[in-house]
């Protein structure tokens, strides 16, 4: 068999056991996984207690994760409390709004009319029995929706707060067993594969997620300090929406920017859209050179290989492809490597 056929046929092995894995064997450990990560992270100043106060670390472990609660916490209570405050701002403001919307479609319809010699209020007209119609389908589903996603969110809820309760126990035991975990390893006959995969790929794929993060927050820091300084009343709920969307790869900034623009410019409002299109451009380049530089000078993928791969795991796990999909791709080619270095 020729080595093109050799190289093909591995490729495919490959892929397909990273599949099966992330498909039916990852959901079985990503507790222990997260648990893992976290105590790495908080392992540091673990030891720094455990050194320095002569703290049993399991003790430090408990206190260090507490202390890291309590922190987020108060932060999200503060955070969230402005949040709210903002969208129940919001909120009261909506008929506003939508008044505006009428009125700005009114205005779009009536030179459409004029253009192509049609009844004056005709579009207008259809407009209003498509948005009735398909308001009262939404009140009629509506109840019959949540009836019947009630019960499985109360699931939902029960199992989120088991999952949060294996995490911290497994990052605790995580640290109080590191030196029984480590010396397993150091023994296995898997040893190389193990650490291929919880070595460098954890590392690799931390690196990737962090980097993500690191754009998102940068992202929306941006965007509230921009829509602040534009004078938007709901600087924080706006900017930090627009950061959650630009980590979207099909949504991004645009998806807010583009209309509210245009918006803008319906309204002969033309600094404050020049404003957000300056804004929008700062984003852009900034997640292009962060994502070209960070990504691949840490991880080695390129931008166009994060979309392919984003979008592959979308289509093939759903919402959370979105991140496995990277991990997947930067854990195939590091297999890869591997194999042919062997």
């Amino acid at each position: 068999m020729g080595s093109k056929w050799k190289r093909t046929i591995r490729l495919i092995v490959i892929v397909g056991s990273v599949y099966l894995s992330i498909r039916y064997l990852l959901p079985l450990f990503v507790p222990f996984l997260v648990a893992g990560v976290l105590a790495k992270s908080i392992y540091p100043a673990v030891r720094f207690l455990h050194k320095h106060m002569r703290l049993p670390q399991t003790a430090g472990a408990v206190l260090v994760l507490v202390l890291s609660g309590g922190v987020l916490v108060v932060a999200g209570y503060f955070l969230g409390g402005k949040l709210v405050v903002q969208a129940e701002h919001f909120a009261a403001r909506v008929p506003d709004y939508l008044e505006q919307m009428r009125n700005l479609i009114c205005c779009g319809c009536s030179s459409i009319e004029t253009a192509l010699q049609l009844r004056s209020g005709c579009m207008m007209e259809q407009l209003i029995t498509i948005g009735e119609n398909s308001w009262r389908r939404m009140q009629e589903s509506a109840g019959s929706y949540v009836t019947a996603h009630l019960i499985p969110m109360a699931s939902w809820c029960v199992q989120a707060g088991a999952f949060l309760l294996i995490v911290v126990l497994a990052a605790v035991y995580w640290i109080k067993e590191r030196e029984t975990i480590a010396r397993y390893q150091r023994l296995s006959m898997y040893r190389q594969e193990i650490a291929l995969v919880l070595g460098h790929c954890t590392r690799v794929g931390g690196a990737y997620l962090r980097v993500e993060l690191l754009i998102m927050c940068i992202t929306a820091a941006l965007c509230v300090l921009g829509l602040a300084l534009l004078g938007n009343e709901y600087a924080l709920l706006a900017g930090l929406s627009i950061g959650v969307l630009d980590a979207l790869p099909f949504l991004g900034t645009g998806t807010v920017f583009f209309p509210w623009i245009l918006i803008d410019l319906v309204q002969k409002r033309f600094l404050h859209g020049a404003g957000l299109a300056v804004l929008y451009l700062v984003c852009y380049l900034v997640r292009e050179i962060m994502e070209s530089r960070l990504l691949g000078e840490r991880i080695g993928i390129t931008a166009l290989e994060t979309m392919i791969s984003m979008y592959v795991g979308w289509q093939l796990f759903g919402l959370w492809g979105l991140f496995l999909g990277p991990v997947a791709w930067i854990l195939i080619k590091e297999i890869d490597k591997y194999e042919n270095e062997g």
